[in-house]
């Protein structure tokens, strides 16, 4: 294992979490959830990945 391949696994997994909690403690999810999800709820989220109509 190279030393720098920890670095990017850990980089993986954090760019691969399903929400995160914002400056007032309210849970964000994130465009990785939202479209492992499959559909848009159509209730604004911050980092929707669907198209908005």
């Amino acid at each position: 294992m190279r030393q720098d391949d920890w670095i990017s696994q850990l980089h993986l997994h954090e760019t691969l979490k399903d929400y995160y909690k914002d400056e007032n403690g309210r849970v964000v999810f994130t465009a990785h959830f939202l479209q492992k999800r499959g559909y848009c709820c159509t209730n604004g989220c911050r980092h929707c990945p669907y198209d908005k109509e």
